[in-house]
């Protein structure tokens, strides 16, 4: 049997947005949090000045948690690619683990993105030598929209859901 976790990130803490500006680019992207609880991450993605890619992380609320198989989205999208991206430091140093996803234009799609397909990233880059995401590694998560993907851009994530094995035990995460 699986069980399911509800993944809240911190709702102390405002989404931090890491567009190509870090880079000289001139990207665009924010996330904010809806009146009925959904998260929007939205912008524009310009390859101007060498720009491409727009992201937005928090942190999650409490501390890390084990069990955890995999990551389930239930997302509202544009049709565009996406990557969650599962940080194990909630900083903004260090690489991230990402898994990409597809959406379906104004379809509301449910995603399993199991851990073993999160790959360690930095900078854009695969970071080979990386050990394999952990669950109870995690304490930050976002979204990132790269790819060669210009123009507008609009995911209205609906639930980040944590799927447990029978056995899973969740530490300590907020639930709703």
């Amino acid at each position: 049997m699986t069980r399911v976790l509800s993944i809240e990130p911190d709702p102390e803490i405002a989404w931090i947005g890491v567009n190509d500006a870090v880079m000289g680019g001139v990207s665009a992207g924010t996330a904010k949090r809806e009146t009925d609880g959904a998260i929007v991450f939205s912008g524009t993605v310009s390859f101007e000045r060498n720009g491409g890619f727009a992201s937005a992380r928090r942190p999650l609320a409490g501390p890390a948690f084990s069990g955890l198989r995999a990551l389930r989205l239930h997302v509202l999208g544009d049709g565009k690619r996406y990557k969650l991206a599962a940080y194990t430091d909630a900083g903004a140093s260090g690489f991230a683990y990402q898994a990409g996803f597809a959406t379906s234009a104004g379809v509301l799609d449910i995603v399993v993105l199991p851990l073993s397909s999160f790959e360690a990233r930095f900078r854009g880059r695969p970071v080979g030598d990386a050990p394999p995401l952990e669950a109870r590694a995690i304490r930050a998560v976002g979204f990132v929209i790269a790819d060669r993907q210009d123009g507008p851009f609009r995911l209205r994530v609906e639930a980040i859901e944590g799927l447990l094995d029978e056995d899973g035990v969740a530490l300590s995460a907020r639930t709703r």
